[in-house]
């Protein structure tokens, strides 16, 4: 409409150079429609290919308030959510710029983690335990707050950050890079126990079914970041083979002997560490400490809905053997048989050696108190 208006006005001016001007922003024009249009082609193509990716939908049972429940699939022989997938959030990660300087803390959900963030936060600074949210310490590498792009922002800087992913799915160029891992591994057991009250506690998950059924949902890959085994087995295979950049370390350890693990994690750090200061870190550490420190208790997710409060509180008990207080023998039984069918394919969990001067061998996750079911 509006360039059939503007032509017949130019030929009747008959200006040639007005006449080019007007040639040259119709091909501009024009240009700029075929640019938006291949834009928005490779955009549509992109999400098609994201969503083929996404396409391995994991079903789970049903027990969340959620109509659409937790909306997972499998990625790359992980399970996680389809949004992370579609959206391109997965591909951001693996190209994601590493540091040399970077600290990554990553577990197994409930198996730890904000235990050994606190820890390691603490090592680099001394004179700071009750600093910001412990999300803004270590953002999360995979989810939407803080995000990637604040993780970027902090360029330059030391940067800690938190992930449950598996070590196949952290940024590519971890390889290449200096960074460290610590990664926290706990008792199969007491983290599926942990889960489900955590699965409960949240109300954008709102699980509602029973123990049993939610270790069900563990046993069969049904829940983020499964399948647990193949997850714990790459971790200690990645610190076995390159031991001076992941360490693994159990929280069982960690509740027995605090100030040795500290040490561990300080040396594997290359952070300096006096008696004191690791007297002091193990302190600022115990369960107790964090439960009443508003920066790692987590209670500023009741102001915001994210609790339950029905429910438990994000720091619930951090027992060793809790397990023993929810399972009945016919559950025991059943995860144990889950327990040792995937020692009998990883050997590597219930063989690991620990570090502790090289000469003593202990099995992992407190495992070897898992009787063999026959």
């Amino acid at each position: 409409m509006e360039s059939s208006l503007i032509k017949p006005m130019v030929k009747k001016l008959n200006e040639p150079k007005l006449e080019g001007i007007y040639s040259f922003v119709k091909a501009l024009k024009t240009g700029c429609i075929v640019c938006m249009m291949y834009y928005g082609y490779t955009k549509w193509d992109e999400r098609s290919e994201r969503k083929k990716l996404a396409s391995k939908k994991v079903e789970t049972d049903g027990n969340y308030k959620l109509a659409t429940g937790l909306n997972l699939c499998e990625y790359k022989g992980c399970v996680v959510s389809t949004d992370s997938v579609a959206s391109g959030l997965m591909e951001d990660i693996a190209n994601f710029e590493v540091q040399d300087q970077d600290v990554f803390v990553a577990s197994f959900p409930k198996s730890g983690t904000t235990w050994l963030q606190q820890v390691v936060y603490l090592l680099f600074h001394p004179d700071n335990p009750d600093s910001e949210l412990m999300e803004w310490k270590f953002p999360y590498l995979e989810h939407v707050y803080p995000g990637l792009t604040e993780i970027a922002n902090r360029k330059d800087q030391q940067r800690f950050i938190k992930t449950h992913l598996p070590f196949h799915l952290l940024p590519d160029q971890i390889s290449e890079k200096n960074a460290k891992i610590i990664y926290i591994h706990r008792d199969p057991k007491d983290m599926i126990v942990s889960y489900y009250f955590f699965a409960r506690m949240l109300t954008f998950i709102n699980y509602i079914g029973t123990l049993k059924e939610f270790a069900w949902q563990v046993m069969l890959n049904k829940v983020p970041y499964g399948p647990y085994f193949d997850h714990l087995n790459n971790y200690l295979t990645a610190a076995q083979n390159q031991p001076k950049k992941v360490l693994a370390v159990s929280y069982e350890d960690m509740k027995k002997d605090p100030e040795k693990i500290i040490e561990d994690i300080a040396n594997f750090l290359k952070v300096p560490l006096t008696e004191e200061r690791k007297i002091a870190v193990a302190a600022e550490t115990t369960f107790d400490a964090m439960k009443l420190n508003s920066s790692t208790n987590y209670k500023h997710w009741d102001k915001y809905g994210l609790r339950n409060p029905s429910e438990t509180e994000f720091m619930r008990k951090g027992e060793v053997g809790d397990h023993k207080n929810h399972f009945d023998s016919d559950m025991d039984k059943l995860v144990s048989e889950w327990v040792n069918a995937n020692l009998e394919k990883h050997p590597l969990i219930s063989q690991m050696k620990t570090n502790n001067n090289n000469t003593t061998t202990e099995r992992c996750c407190s495992l070897q108190e898992t009787d063999a079911v026959t």
